[in-house]
């Protein structure tokens, strides 16, 4: 990925953020916007109200007038500084036709499956659900500088990231008003646990990249440290061969010894500032959280098993025509297919490893 690139579309987010914050924008051609900028924010734009933008080189070249906008351009920066000086916060609906389903036993069957027990449908009701969808800034910091911008979103019932929902993002259909009637409405949680699952997500999004650009730091750095030592190494060689000379000499050899000193502090501070070139910060701020609500069905399963008869709960989600993902009880991950062992449900990789523990446990015995 190339330092321009972004993980979301820069133009649907200009966009979107730009109405947020009370500008007109109109789109022209495949990749442009034309902004008449709020009088409020026009600071932050060096003065200018009225914006011709461009997300394509070509337009942008074509055009005098017309600002192309890019990781780090200065329209998305003043954008982006807008909104973390206002710390945006944005509600939204999601109001499917239908919101109940049909042969949800069937669709259930299809998205998971139970190795050692049955499934079956207990009850169902409708309720509301939350997703909160972060829009982070990420900077990769060293002797250069790369940004991103990330769309994290956190199930605010089932606290589970949705990525379908992001693949889907382009489909939906973003309302202001609820159209949906006799559902009680959701609770939001705690902002704070809310908060942490998205950086849990966040890190493990960015942590490919990370390590790439970690692993491109590190050759680098290698590869100097290399210099300096070969360097500092013939320099050091040549300064023995005049500490030798100067054996006779106790004032020509003080001073060969005093330069010695110097060059081993001077590689000394070579090597730190090698190491600090290369070293990589990241730093992570929230542009902005959208609120989604949307009505979904609430389905209690009940599960036949040896260990007895259980009780979970899923959710059918009418927006995505789905059930929404389930987390194995053990390692916290989504899976399809699982155990019950004792009261848990559990995943196929963790079975693999209580299985090995039971087998080494006994072969100890």
């Amino acid at each position: 990925m190339k330092p321009s690139e972004s993980p979301i579309d820069l133009k649907d987010f200009s966009k979107r953020a730009f109405e947020a914050l009370g500008s007109v924008v109109e789109e022209w051609g495949a990749a442009g916007l034309d902004v008449l900028v709020a009088d409020d924010l026009v600071s932050y734009f060096r003065g200018q109200d009225i914006l011709r933008l461009s997300f394509s080189p070509l337009e942008a070249s074509e055009r005098d007038e017309t600002q192309r906008v890019t990781l780090g351009s200065p329209v998305l920066e003043g954008l982006l500084h807008v909104l973390s000086n206002k710390g945006l916060l944005a509600r939204a609906y999601l109001n499917p036709l239908h919101a109940e389903s049909r042969n949800v036993e069937e669709k259930f069957a299809r998205k998971f499956h139970w190795e050692n027990a049955k499934p079956y449908l207990k009850s169902s009701s409708l309720e509301e659900t939350g997703r909160a969808c972060f829009q982070f800034k990420v900077s990769f910091l060293s002797d250069d500088r790369i940004e991103r911008l990330y769309l994290i979103s956190v199930n605010l019932t089932t606290f589970l990231e949705e990525v379908r929902l992001l693949r889907e993002w382009d489909l939906l259909f973003f309302e202001h008003e609820r159209r949906y009637e006799g559902v009680a409405a959701f609770c939001l949680p705690d902002v704070d646990r809310v908060s942490e699952r998205a950086v849990v997500f966040l890190r493990k999004r960015i942590s490919p990249e990370l390590e790439n650009m970690k692993a491109f730091q590190e050759k680098f750095l290698k590869r100097d440290l290399l210099r300096i030592g070969d360097y500092y190494h013939e320099l050091f060689r040549e300064i023995g061969r005049k500490e030798a000379k100067a054996e006779g000499d106790p004032s020509l050899l003080d001073r060969v010894r005093k330069r010695k000193t110097a060059v081993a502090l001077d590689r000394q501070k070579k090597i730190r500032d090698a190491v600090e070139k290369y070293r990589l910060d990241v730093r992570a701020e929230i542009v902005n959280l959208l609120i989604l609500y949307q009505p979904w069905m609430r389905c209690v399963f009940g599960f036949k098993s040896r260990s007895g008869d259980l009780e979970r709960v899923f959710y059918w989600d009418p927006v995505l025509k789905d059930f929404s993902d389930y987390a194995c009880e053990q390692c916290q991950i989504p899976s399809s297919t699982f155990m019950v062992r004792g009261p848990k449900f559990i995943c196929l990789k963790c079975k693999e490893v209580k299985d090995e523990n039971i087998r080494m446990a006994h072969a100890q015995s």
